[in-house]
């Protein structure tokens, strides 16, 4: 009886650490290490940036660029490309705990279909409370970062 407890106690344990693992990073912290391998030419927006700050964004033209009607995410970075003919673009948004990730995913798709190249098609990956999106030219090796990163 014993030894059945203690087995049952150290797997509850062993699922509670391994669920702990997880990595969490912010959303500027991914972009800023995204850009670092994938170079990006334009310029980059977050969430924590104050107004009159570089990479500041109000939410006014957020909600014109993306289409949104519900909540913000309160941790997001995105990258606008500086060459309006390219449609090279991306961004992440961290949710928040509990968050419904469809309105997020939705608005993602609606900015692809309005910015992506006709020979370049995006992508919108999600993990955990994560949702990215991109309309960069190699969809594969973003998709490769994106993961690489968040895990």
């Amino acid at each position: 009886m014993f030894k059945r407890i203690f087995a049952f106690l150290l797997s509850l344990m062993c699922v509670f650490l391994l669920s702990s693992c997880g990595k969490s990073i912010s959303a500027s912290d991914f972009m800023t290490d995204f850009a670092t391998v994938y170079p990006l030419e334009g310029a980059m927006y977050f969430s924590e940036a104050q107004n009159k700050d570089e990479g500041y964004i109000s939410e006014e033209l957020f909600r014109k660029i993306y289409r949104i009607d519900g909540e913000i995410p309160a941790d997001y970075a995105i990258y606008l490309n500086s060459k309006p003919s390219q449609g090279a673009e991306c961004g992440i948004f961290k949710l928040r705990e509990g968050a419904d990730i469809e309105p997020i995913t939705e608005m993602c798709l609606e900015r692809i279909r309005l910015v992506a190249d006709r020979e370049a098609e995006g992508i919108v990956l999600r993990s955990g409370r994560y949702v990215f999106y991109s309309t960069l030219e190699d969809s594969e090796r973003a998709k490769e970062l994106f993961y690489r990163l968040i895990k």
